[in-house]
């Protein structure tokens, strides 16, 4: 039975019951009922009261907790913000990359073919330039190898030589390799030419335009063959440069058909080589290793003191014995790194090769 029944039934005894004791009793049990109301109402109302406080309490820690997170959230925001615009311009970026140099290397090409290129100042620049760039790289060695036997000024020469060494590794040495040939047979062409215009001169009569004209083709043509000289020296050095280089393994190079002239190859690694078709023209050997080495056909050791070398195969010793013997006393043979023990280290390899 609930309060509200109850008061029900105390107010019908009060109004029943003709005993005063009686009434007594249900006005204080309807008091009772009253105060139990009373204390009901006070327990939902305090009940109201927390409930309400922790309402608010709940709402005032998502405030916090909101004021707290809302600068973080603020700030990625911004940073994604940030990475968009970045992601963009590095594309806008690259995109203009692309185009400029789109733009260079046509450039490049048009000057590649102009009759000037010989003398162009801008072209090993612009070769230089694409070295490392990964899209252009490989056909920029290839344009420089084919640009090396247009160019006719050293220091151009030189300058796009510096830069295209470093860049010769096991794999694609071969290519500077022919290049020293190449070099070679262009300054023989060279030379011949000089050689036929001088020959026009030989004119006995009055002086006429045409010898003075194939006189400045002389010195046209000689100043050429004497830049192709230099060209020759410098490639011969880097080719060396190269070989010390990639040759540190043991690694059996190909150097089939290279020209070195007057290069310094004193204690160089020569081991396992092949040097079928070499020239070695007034080259220094000092130290060096040639042991091992068995594949040498056609080999030319014009001029060169071989016997100074360290080691050399049987092999090659009985082949430079027969055919580029020690000659100090020939007219046409010219030595240019001479010793004075030439004659005992010559003897000492004949010696050897008498016991074997």
């Amino acid at each position: 039975m609930d309060l509200n029944q109850t008061k029900q039934k105390l107010y019908e005894q009060l109004a029943s019951s003709p005993d005063v004791d009686d009434i007594t009793k249900n006005l204080s049990a309807l008091k009772l009922v009253e105060e139990i109301e009373k204390t009901v109402s006070d327990k939902a109302k305090v009940q109201l009261d927390i409930d309400n406080l922790d309402y608010q309490k709940k709402n005032d820690w998502k405030k916090f907790y909101f004021g707290m997170l809302a600068p973080f959230i603020t700030s990625i925001g911004l940073i994604i913000t940030l990475l968009i615009t970045i992601s963009q311009n590095k594309t806008n970026f690259e995109f203009q990359k692309d185009t400029q140099d789109y733009d260079r290397w046509k450039t490049l090409l048009d000057k590649i073919n102009s009759p000037l290129v010989a003398n162009d100042p801008s072209i090993p620049i612009l070769l230089k330039s694409f070295y490392k760039n990964d899209k252009y790289k490989d056909n920029a060695m290839v344009i420089s190898e084919s640009y090396f036997l247009k160019i006719q000024d050293a220091d151009l020469f030189r300058s796009l030589m510096e830069d295209y060494a470093p860049l010769m590794n096991k794999d694609n040495y071969k290519n500077l390799v022919a290049l020293t040939r190449a070099l070679e047979n262009q300054y023989v062409k060279m030379k011949q030419q000089v050689d036929d215009d001088s020959r026009h001169l030989v004119y006995k009569g009055p002086p006429v335009p045409l010898i003075i004209d194939y006189n400045k083709q002389i010195a046209v043509d000689s100043t050429t063959k004497n830049a192709l000289i230099d060209n020759l020296l410098l490639a011969g050095s880097c080719l060396r440069d190269v070989i010390v280089r990639i040759n540190i393994d043991g690694l059996k190079l190909d150097l089939s058909n290279a020209y070195f002239l007057h290069t310094n190859l004193d204690s160089v690694n020569f081991q396992k080589t092949i040097l079928r078709g070499v020239q070695f023209d007034q080259v220094s050997v000092k130290n060096t290793d040639f042991s091992n080495v068995n594949d040498f056909a056609d080999s030319y050791w014009n001029d060169t003191e071989w016997w100074q070398a360290k080691n050399v195969s049987p092999k090659l010793v009985s082949y430079l014995v027969k055919y580029h013997p020690y000659q100090p006393n020939q007219l046409n043979v010219h030595y240019v790194y001479t010793q004075k023990n030439d004659q005992q280290l010559y003897n000492g390899w004949l010696k050897q090769l008498q016991k074997e």
